[in-house]
């Protein structure tokens, strides 16, 4: 990651998560990584299809595996909101932030200061 190979970084994570997973070895910041290199690779690539899908595995798996834990999910919802911006799709973005503020409510993910909140909303065009 360190030296932005989007590609080997990716398949190096997969194989770190393939290897740890359901042991006492699995953490979620190999999910946060993984997920970030996939989120530059699409960024980078034509054909986001297989990428995307990508992403969606690894996410239901981040958030299955951090459920218990607040800052977890919040911190899935800013990787799936990065991942629908890079990808221009705006209107994704939006629903995931609904759904994050709705678990924000309800307690079951961090909060956000209001700073984030504002420079999120601003990015996700909810403030002008």
């Amino acid at each position: 990651m360190e030296l932005k190979d989007w590609k080997n970084a990716e398949q190096a994570y997969s194989r770190v998560i393939r290897l740890t997973r359901e042991t006492a070895f699995e953490k979620v910041e190999y999910y946060y990584d993984l997920l970030k290199c996939i989120t530059y690779l699409m960024a980078s690539t034509e054909d986001k299809t297989k990428l995307t899908d990508k992403f969606k595995r690894i996410l239901i798996r981040l958030r299955i595996f951090g459920k218990t834990n607040p800052a977890v999910v919040s911190n899935s919802f800013r990787l799936e909101i990065q991942q629908h911006l890079a990808r221009n799709h705006q209107e994704a973005a939006v629903k995931s932030w609904m759904q994050w503020n709705h678990l924000i409510n309800s307690k079951q993910a961090s909060p956000l200061t209001d700073a984030q909140t504002y420079t999120l909303e601003k990015r996700l065009g909810l403030k002008q």
